[in-house]
């Protein structure tokens, strides 16, 4: 009776390692170097697993960097991973492959959570199934004279209990799995704080000269908040990913949103839509790194970016000072909003150089 039960018990914990392999494949916004576990790659004539030629990183929420032993391989694992199934576009530089995940729609989300389910109500099947054949070769053996009706009813308590022990870590893979899915790009809000940034590990990359544009304006602008007494103030960064709707361009987009006159640089109109659009579609502003209404381009020109300080602005006056020696009292600098303006400015700063960064 007790092979029965152990049995039982592999081939459960068989069916909840195999959900958690099924969801390792499945793609989210989130990058993973599992989905390419089951990619080969032809080398030397052999069918050849991916792991096997290469180093697999994820230095970022949304990279895997695929470093290979041999950079002959290379071409061989570009094919590999544009002939999978996986919809992700490798991004060869001669030395190795960084491979980007694109942010997922509302409705793939969608589909990838109901797709998350059925996977994991056939896990759930697969463990019924599974008691329910333990259960038989209890009454088999009970009927045989092998073990006695007491004993048989022990052993089916013990199986139920596998059972629904199983039943629970498949719906914690499950839950786990669906928040993953929905949340890294908006069941829950479209707007993250610094805490998500930590994380998911994102970093805004750019090229050295716009890293230091940007670096040298935000240096300016806490200073003279710094010089206002002023303090509790954030940096907004609106993200626009322009790929993820290919119907429509980004300037279709924005001048179908403004739908009236449109500043250019220098302070001239554009009265027509049309014109807006014409002008953001000649090659030199395919180019350039910022675009007419202030946006500025990643270093992968995936995302737009637009940054502004906001917040409420707070004066550092005699109650905020007050505020502040209590709170030292408390909690560590670091996770204060109140403190003097200098020592807020020097922090706002020292994150945003850790946030905003060139690879060059």
């Amino acid at each position: 009776m007790q092979n029965v039960i152990n049995n039982c018990s592999e081939k459960m914990k068989k069916s909840v390692a195999s959900l958690q392999a099924d969801y390792a494949q499945l793609r989210t916004g989130r990058a993973s170097a599992a989905l390419f576990d089951k990619i080969k790659v032809e080398y030397y004539g052999a069918e050849t697993p991916l792991s096997q030629v290469a180093s697999i990183s994820v230095p970022e929420a949304r990279m895997v960097v695929i470093q290979p032993w041999d950079k002959t391989v290379l071409p061989a694992i570009e094919k590999a991973i544009q002939k999978s199934e996986l919809g992700l576009n490798p991004n060869n530089d001669g030395k190795l492959i960084r491979v980007n995940f694109p942010a997922l729609t509302a409705e793939r989300r969608k589909e990838l959570a109901k797709q998350a389910k059925a996977t994991a109500e056939q896990s759930r099947v697969a463990v019924r199934n599974i008691r329910r054949d333990a259960m038989e070769e209890l009454k088999k053996m009970q009927k045989a004279g092998d073990i006695s009706e007491d004993q048989q009813k022990d052993g089916e308590t013990k199986i139920q209990k596998l059972t629904d022990s199983a039943i629970a870590d498949i719906n914690k893979v499950a839950e786990t799995k669906e928040k993953e899915i929905m949340e890294l790009y908006g069941k829950y809000s479209y707007a993250f704080k610094d805490l998500d940034l930590e994380r998911f590990g994102k970093i805004f990359y750019f090229s050295k000269n716009q890293k230091d544009n940007i670096l040298t304006q935000l240096l300016q602008d806490s200073i003279f908040l710094k010089d206002c007494s002023l303090n509790d103030y954030s940096l907004l960064i609106g993200i626009h990913r322009p790929n993820l709707n290919n119907s429509k361009s980004f300037e279709m987009e924005m001048a179908e949103f403004l739908n009236k006159d449109k500043i250019k640089n220098g302070g001239d109109f554009l009265t027509e839509s049309e014109e807006y659009i014409e002008e953001e579609k000649t090659e030199e502003n395919t180019n350039r790194e910022i675009l007419n209404d202030g946006g500025v381009y990643s270093e992968n020109r995936d995302e737009i970016y637009y940054f502004g300080i906001i917040d409420i602005l707070t004066n550092y006056n005699f109650a905020k000072k007050m505020e502040y020696c209590f709170k030292t009292i408390r909690y560590c600098s670091h996770q204060m909003s109140c403190m003097p303006p200098d020592e807020y400015q020097q922090r706002f700063i020292n994150y945003m150089r850790r946030k905003i960064c060139s690879r060059e």
